[in-house]
């Protein structure tokens, strides 16, 4: 190829990357944007799928997986402040 038609393959392929880059920006906000236009019914009706969620799981796991979460935690909470008084 010559110069000239590298130039012009070069201001093409560059002013595709910004159109692309102009749609990118705006669907990136739009999700957000429903989000908010939606939220009168959209947290209460999440809430309801959680709680239907949590009501086919068997309590007994639920609470099985808590206390097992809490050990965890406290055992996290001593291994970090031995950590922390030995800095």
């Amino acid at each position: 190829m010559h110069r000239n038609e590298h130039i012009r393959r070069i201001e093409r392929l560059n002013l595709e990357v910004s159109t692309r880059l102009a749609k990118v920006s705006v669907s990136s906000r739009r999700p957000l944007a429903i989000i908010m236009r939606h939220r009168d019914w959209l947290f209460p009706s999440a809430g309801f799928v959680v709680g239907i969620t949590l009501a086919k799981v068997p309590f007994r796991r639920i609470v099985t997986r808590g206390i097992s979460a809490t050990i965890v935690a406290m055992r996290i909470r001593r291994i970090a402040s031995r950590a922390l008084q030995k800095m």
